[in-house]
């Protein structure tokens, strides 16, 4: 870790902003322009990983080489030596100052021009990007960052590779963010700037409807509806969704990439074209949003602070476990007005999941024997596998095996809030023994992060509270 006070690099430390898996993001101060910026710390356990020093020194070549106020500037990389004359491995950053990460304005409300505005920003930086040939395949909310004046940035560039390049992955993995991952990557296919566009429309989903474009028990099955199912359209969610955005929006989530628009530059064409002209997206968010009451724990960050605890805030679901009777206020509400919100969706497990996506699951868990620890450990938090992390470190007792159980316990109270901000979305659409499900199935991570009790308390609230229909 940095120290607050101390220089390094012509650097001034200020203040820890985050932490996880990967290291910490630091405020700081360049001081030779006297300059804000971010810094992130590459963690001493991980100094010696090649494919970790080489992710970073990727994203800061790739991010160099654009020019666009959509993108989140990236300023150095390299070996800094700090006051004790200790390296340290250091990525400087622009630094958002008060704004907020588009996860955060979800939960804080958009309608559907904001959101565009929001989709629409991040095109024109993906277009700058398709100048160099560079694909993303990381696009998701918590890679967007909008700044108090609205502009929207994209960020962590760290998977992104040149179309004319080779993938740069670990051996048997997968890159990218199962909730937004195209159906070739979940295929294991090559992704292309098509593949860009659906998980830019998968986010923009979210947006608009609040919910991911799918939500499954586990990795294989949420790999496997974006290969095969449709999504609930969209205007179901968001009626005042224009038809012609909604038709653009499922087109950019075809199965096939030759039925998406063929790269950034085109979505936005058809984006104008589709937009009524007596409803115009706005080029910037309007700043007011930001003194909306949300879930935001602060306002200082860039979208690194994602390594933090996103969780620690006093959201509805905190809400939910130390009022006693709210579960059952919503169960009550909830069961009056079950009419209007269909019946419960059912999970079923097929007995044929889709074989290559099986072949490219099982390449996740099966890595080279020769491949460092804390490399394996961070291929499971990059696909989300908290628990496979945990037993892999659960009787190691060494210093890096304490220092990547704590990282793992940061992102397993990550996951363990946002399942519980999801539970909670899915009560107020009147999908009670869905939201009980969720946390249930999710109930092994939330004993990791050490809050298995809260998790308990509203599962039990909830049970109580379930209408005498719902089994």
């Amino acid at each position: 870790m940095l120290t607050p006070g101390s220089t390094i690099g012509g650097l001034t430390i200020q203040e820890l902003l985050g932490r996880g898996a990967m290291g910490e993001v630091y405020r700081a101060v360049q001081n030779s322009l006297n300059r804000p910026v971010a810094v992130k710390h590459i963690s001493q356990h991980l100094v010696d990983n090649e494919t970790v020093q080489a992710r970073f020194s990727r994203e800061a070549q790739v991010i160099a080489k654009v020019n666009s106020p959509h993108v989140l500037g990236v300023y150095e990389f390299g070996c800094f030596t700090d006051e004790q004359g200790e390296p340290h491995w250091l990525l400087v950053m622009e630094l958002v100052d008060g704004g907020a990460n588009a996860k955060d304005l979800m939960r804080r409300g958009l309608d559907w021009q904001q959101a565009t505005s929001i989709i629409a920003q991040v095109a024109e930086g993906m277009v700058a990007a398709a100048e160099h040939g560079i694909v993303h395949r990381d696009i998701k909310p918590d890679n967007i960052m909008v700044t108090n004046k609205g502009v929207a940035k994209l960020a962590d560039f760290g998977l992104a590779k040149a179309e004319d390049s080779h993938a740069m992955t670990m051996d048997g993995a997968l890159l990218g963010t199962p909730y937004y991952m195209p159906p070739e990557a979940c295929r294991g296919e090559a992704v292309d700037q098509r593949g860009d566009i659906y998980s830019l429309a998968a986010t923009w989903y979210h947006m608009l409807a609040g919910r991911p474009l799918f939500e499954a028990a586990n990795t294989m099955m949420l790999l496997r509806a974006h290969a095969e199912d449709h999504p609930t359209p969209i205007r179901k969610h968001m009626p005042s969704l224009p038809k012609a955005v909604a038709a653009l929006l499922h087109q950019c989530l075809a199965k096939q990439p030759a039925q998406r628009p063929p790269n950034a530059e085109a979505f936005l064409t058809a984006l104008r074209a589709a937009v009524p002209a007596r409803q115009p997206i706005p080029a910037r968010l309007d700043s007011a949003i930001f003194d909306r009451q949300g879930s935001t724990e602060g306002n200082s960050s860039t979208v690194q602070t994602r390594l933090a605890d996103a969780g620690n805030s006093a959201t509805a679901a905190t809400a939910l476990a130390q009022d006693p009777g709210m579960a059952s206020t919503l169960g009550a509400e909830l069961a009056l007005s079950s009419s209007s919100h269909g019946s419960r969706r059912t999970l079923i497990i097929a007995g044929g999941i889709l074989g290559v996506v099986l072949i490219v699951l099982l390449g996740w868990l099966v890595m080279r024997p020769t491949a460092e620890r804390s490399a394996i450990i961070e291929g499971y938090l990059a696909r989300g596998e908290v628990i496979q992390a945990w037993s892999m470190l659960e009787d190691a007792d060494d210093d890096e095996a304490r220092a990547l159980r704590e990282s793992v316990r940061q992102h397993a109270r990550r996951h363990a809030s946002d399942v519980m901000q999801r539970g909670l979305d899915l009560l107020g659409n009147g999908a009670m023994s869905q939201a009980l499900e969720l946390l249930q199935n999710h109930r092994e991570i939330a004993v990791i992060a050490g809050a298995d009790d809260r998790y308990d308390e509203v599962i039990t609230r909830l049970r109580a509270a379930m209408p005498e229909n719902e089994p």
